[in-house]
C-alpha cells in the first residue's frame, strides 16, 4: 500500500494523577507541535473523602483556578504551577 499521508504536526494526550497532604488531582494535559509546545493542562481536584475541591486550567499560557469556598486555592495554584514545570521539563527544543 503506498502512504499518501505525511505527519506535519504530532500531538500526544496524557492522563496522569498527582497527590498532596490535601488533595488528589486527575490531570489531562496535551504537548503539540512534535514534542515541542505544551498546549493545555486541565486538572480535577478531590479532597480526602473525595469531594469535589476544584479545577485548574492552563492553554495558551493563561491559567485559572475555580474552587469553592473553603479550599484552599494557592496549594491548587501550586499544584498547577508544578504540573505546567515538569511536562514543560520534558519538552524537546
Amino acid at each position: 500500500m503506498t502512504t499518501i499521508l505525511q505527519n506535519a504536526v504530532v500531538t500526544k494526550r496524557v492522563t496522569a494523577t498527582a497527590t498532596d497532604e490535601n488533595y488528589k488531582y486527575n490531570v489531562a494535559y496535551e504537548v503539540g507541535d512534535n514534542g515541542k509546545v505544551l498546549n493545555s493542562v486541565n486538572i480535577n481536584a478531590v479532597d480526602k473523602d473525595g469531594k469535589y475541591a476544584g479545577s485548574m486550567n492552563y492553554q495558551n499560557a493563561n491559567k485559572s483556578v475555580n474552587a469553592p469556598d473553603g479550599i484552599d486555592g494557592p496549594s491548587l495554584m501550586a499544584m498547577l504551577d508544578a504540573v505546567i514545570e515538569e511536562v514543560k521539563a520534558t519538552l524537546t527544543v
